[in-house]
């Protein structure tokens, strides 16, 4: 039988201790083992995490993930990954194997929360470094899925920039994965020699002088392209609409 997830209490949580394994620094209970399967960490791709008791010792198994920027969840088919109700994968006579899926590349925190039958609760953490995908992408988007973006100069709002929202859709996930920045993202402009914009590494793009660029963002061998307008305050071009105010 399953419970909701309990809430962290002082009383009945067992000792804390910290090791590290490679990329992973492990909180880890005193006598309860834990082990991560892969030696590395990839968007998407589920991983899997090896917990050193039998699923019977336990009433409930939960898991948060996050970023710097909050609470990472997904749904796929239905069910709520990232975070939720751990995913039990496999059982020993002295281990539980769950399953994760990584939710953001970077730096993400995996907290692990187990309910013991005796009522005592253990609260472990993962810090992983989670790489870009290698495969299972089938869409990658450089900005919400809009062909084009403008660019005001001389105006008081972004002062002439705009930072891109890359996003993909995973194989697995029903949802859209919206990376942290656009840093793995390789970048080609279509402009003259006199250039139009700039775009730095993480996304931003700069614009320098009114026209119009193609720029193309290839990442995880898929393309996507939009249209970058720059236009100075007041002066849209005729004939296009600013497609990120929809």
């Amino acid at each position: 039988m399953r419970y909701p997830c309990p809430k962290i209490r002082t009383w009945g949580t067992r000792q804390l201790s910290s090791v590290t394994s490679g990329n992973t620094i492990i909180e880890e209970p005193e006598g309860l083992e834990v082990s991560v399967l892969e030696s590395g960490a990839k968007l998407g791709e589920p991983l899997e995490i090896v917990l050193g008791f039998k699923a019977e010792d336990v009433s409930g198994i939960w898991v948060e993930m996050s970023d710097d920027h909050g609470r990472l969840s997904r749904n796929s088919g239905g069910r709520e990954i990232g975070s939720g109700e751990a995913k039990v994968v496999g059982e020993s006579t002295n281990s539980t194997t769950i399953e994760i899926v990584p939710l953001q590349i970077g730096q993400i925190t995996v907290e692990i929360i187990v309910a013991f039958a005796d009522g005592s609760i253990a609260h472990q953490s993962l810090f992983l470094k989670v790489m870009p995908p290698t495969e299972n992408i089938k869409k990658f988007s450089l900005y919400h899925g809009n062909p084009a973006v403008s660019i005001i100069l001389g105006s008081d709002d972004g002062d002439g920039e705009v930072r891109l929202s890359p996003e993909v859709l995973l194989e697995g996930i029903d949802d859209s994965v919206y990376l942290s920045d656009s840093t793995g993202v390789q970048f080609q402009v279509q402009q003259p020699d006199n250039p139009i914009i700039r775009v730095q590494s993480d996304g931003l793009i700069s614009g320098l002088r009114p026209g119009r660029v193609t720029l193309i963002g290839r990442y995880g061998g898929l393309e996507d392209r939009i249209i970058v307008d720059v236009h100075r305050q007041g002066r849209l071009s005729v004939g296009h609409k600013d497609s990120s105010s929809q």
